[in-house]
Order: structure tokens, then sequence, then C-alpha cells
């Protein structure tokens, strides 16, 4: 493991948008930080997406925090806990909502078979909104499971609010294609506009 130092004008010419800078940064603590995101999340190939989302964030990020040379390294560990802890919630979230679907579904009168219908129909959805890139099921997800705002998301990621759309929109459709696959497209656009 890399114990090694940021050396304080990596770091200034890190804040200042230099690219060289920011990969001896990402080299310097990327082995550091996905061992703490992988301890909180347990899944290998989730904490390396959101490593990498940790890293975007502060590339895209790096004019406009508030940080010093000697903060540095603690602001980068409080961000490890954030995104990871927010990562937690966002599954919580999802489980619950797919489960409240799932069940309210069945409290209803039905039938073995439409029971069995139902359930698979969630499951669908939950494979395409996994099957989604990351970015656009990370816009899917803000906007349609957490119902945060186009202007919110776009404030979270650091990018346009076209972009948010131009995504959410591509979700849809894309989950929607996925979902003719199995001849459910009518179910599926109900359940995502309600969302």
């Amino acid at each position: 493991m890399n114990k090694q130092k940021l050396d304080i004008t990596i770091f200034n010419a890190f804040i200042n948008g230099n690219e060289k800078a920011f990969s001896v940064i990402f080299n310097l603590y990327s082995e550091r930080i996905l061992k703490r995101i992988y301890y909180i999340l347990k899944d290998e190939d989730i904490s390396i997406e959101v490593m990498q989302q940790l890293f975007v964030k502060l590339w895209l990020k790096r004019a406009d925090l508030s940080i010093t040379y000697e903060t540095f390294e603690s602001y980068l560990y409080k961000m490890v806990s954030s995104l990871s802890i927010d990562h937690l919630r966002k599954n919580v979230r999802n489980q619950n909502l797919i489960n409240t679907l799932a069940n309210s579904r069945c409290d209803l009168e039905k039938s073995t078979e439409e029971y069995y219908i139902q359930k698979e129909s969630l499951s669908i959805i939950e494979d395409a909104i996994n099957m989604l890139p990351p970015q656009r099921k990370q816009i899917f997800t803000l906007c349609k499971l957490e119902g945060k705002s186009y202007f919110e998301v776009s404030e979270i990621l650091g990018i346009s609010v076209s972009t948010v759309s131009n995504q959410l929109v591509s979700a849809t459709k894309s989950i929607r294609n996925y979902a003719s696959k199995y001849h459910l497209e009518a179910k599926i656009i109900t359940i995502i506009f309600f969302l």
C-alpha cells in the first residue's frame, strides 16, 4: 500500500486544473480509497464504481472546493464515507420501493398466476435499471426513485439540466425497450411514470 504524502505543489496544480497532478493524486490515493469503500460496501464492482464517482466528482468540483492542502486528505475521506453511505441508502430505498410495489399488488386478491406475473415484471424493471450505464442509472435513480428535481441532480453530479433530461429520456427508453422483449411495455411505462 502506498503511504506516500501528497506534495503541496501537486495539490496546487490539481486545484488549478492540471490533469497530470490529478493523475498523481489518483495513483496516490485510489488503492487506499478503494479498500475503505470496499470495507463499507462489501462489493468489489460497486466499490470500484463508487471510487470512480468520487474521483470524477473531485475533479469536476476542484475549483469550488473550500479546502486547503492541510485539509485535503480528511476531505477526501469524508467524501468516501458520504458517497458510500449514500450508495447504501440508495440501495435500501430501491429495495423498499420494489418491496412496496410488490406488496401493494399482492395485498389485493389476485390469483397465484397474477402474483408471479407482477413479481416477474418488477424483476424485469430492476434488471433494466441495473443494465443502464452508471451515470444514466444514477440520474434515473436520483430523479425517479429518490424524487430529486432535474436541477438538484445537475448540481449533485456537476452536469447541465439538459444532460439530466436527455439521460432520463434515454434511461426510460432503454427500460421500455428492455421490457418490450417481455411484452410488458405498457406495465413498465405505467410503473416508471408513477415513480
